[in-house]
């Protein structure tokens, strides 16, 4: 988390707005599935407030209904696309 809080930084020192990541997480394993959420808790309770927007890509085939709850549980905000269309998940 404290490479990204310099990196935002950095960015912010050479001119620009904010910093933007994007991330792949279907390398994370079964087993390592809860650390990993702890992880992506930390993130999102430090990025809060600061110039970062993140956009993680989950693989649904590696994510069931509880582990996509999980994901939901530490993020803002979801994009799903069930069918032809996409559709914004939010917590209520």
């Amino acid at each position: 988390v404290e490479l990204w809080l310099a990196e935002e930084a950095r960015a912010l020192a050479d001119g620009y707005r904010g910093l933007r990541i994007t991330g792949n997480v279907t390398f994370v394993r079964a087993d390592e599935w809860p650390l990993f959420m702890e992880y992506e808790e930390l993130v999102n309770k430090t990025f809060q407030g600061r110039r970062i927007v993140t956009l993680c890509t989950y693989w649904l085939e590696q994510c069931g209904s509880a582990e996509m709850l999980e994901v939901l549980q530490r993020h803002n905000g979801a994009l799903d696309r069930p069918d032809e269309g996409w559709q914004i998940l939010t917590q209520s």
